[in-house]
This record gives structure tokens, sequence and C-alpha cells, in this order.
């Protein structure tokens, strides 16, 4: 079942209750990898999972706990990019969280090279034999992830 970045949103606990919290919460938007079929598809992915990224950091402004927003990216994987949020949580004791970033990663997908530059937001690279794996994070929003 597909949802509207609405429905999703609506079912995030922001309310700074006892169970509002996040460990590693994330949702897919291609979950069929439609996206890894051309690159049309792909960037239509990547837009909605921008626009959702947006929607729920303005919903977070009034979460009264420390939090950590991001976008992961799979270079060779639609199926696999999605909207993370993370809190300090009952668990483990991860948060917040770090990530390590590649010096010049070789991107395989120069689309989606370009397209990451145009997304306005900070960027991890991280390089495996897989391809690369992206972080997209604002640092004015929530705590940084690197």
């Amino acid at each position: 079942m597909e949802y509207t970045p609405v429905e999703i949103i609506d079912e995030l606990d922001l309310s700074g209750g006892k169970d509002s919290w996040f460990d590693l919460w994330h949702t897919h938007l291609d979950w069929g990898g439609e996206g890894n079929k051309n690159w049309k598809l792909r960037e239509g992915y990547l837009k909605a999972l921008l626009n959702l990224y947006r929607l729920i950091c303005e919903r977070l402004k009034t979460y009264p706990f420390p939090y950590q927003i991001w976008i992961s990216i799979y270079e060779d994987d639609s199926s696999q990019d999605a909207v993370y949020i993370h809190t300090k949580n009952p668990n483990s004791d991860n948060f917040p969280l770090t990530f390590s970033a590649a010096k010049n990663p070789i991107y395989r997908n120069e689309n989606l090279k370009e397209f990451i530059k145009q997304a306005g937001l900070n960027i991890i690279a991280e390089q495996s034999e897989d391809g690369i794996l992206l972080s997209l994070y604002d640092e004015n929003v929530g705590l940084p992830i690197s």
C-alpha cells in the first residue's frame, strides 16, 4: 500500500509524550524499485522524497526533543532511498549518529550527482564497492549527522 506524504506524516508521533521517540524510523517511497528502470522515474521518486523530507522538517519544528533527520539515497537502488528520523530511544544507546564521508567519491550516475548538487542540502557520501550511499541533511534542522 502506498501512502501520501500527509498520511505518512500524520502517523508520526510528534507529541513529545513518553512514547514519542524514533529508533531509526524511516520510510521508503519506491518500495518496488521502479526508479531503477530509468532516470525519469528515479528523479520523480527523488523529488517526492525531498518534498516529504521538507514536510517532516516543518512538522518537527515543534518537537520538544533533540532529533536527527536525513535522507539516504543509494546510488544503485531506488527502492532503498528513504527519509530517516532518529532520537534518543529505549532500544539502543546510539543517539546521536554520525556518518563519515568518503574523500572524492566516484559517482557512476551523473544524473544523480547533478540532482544531489541541486537539492540544497549538506551531503555525506560514503563509498562502497556497491556504489555510493548519500546522506542528505540540513545542518540547521535538528542535530547534524556529521
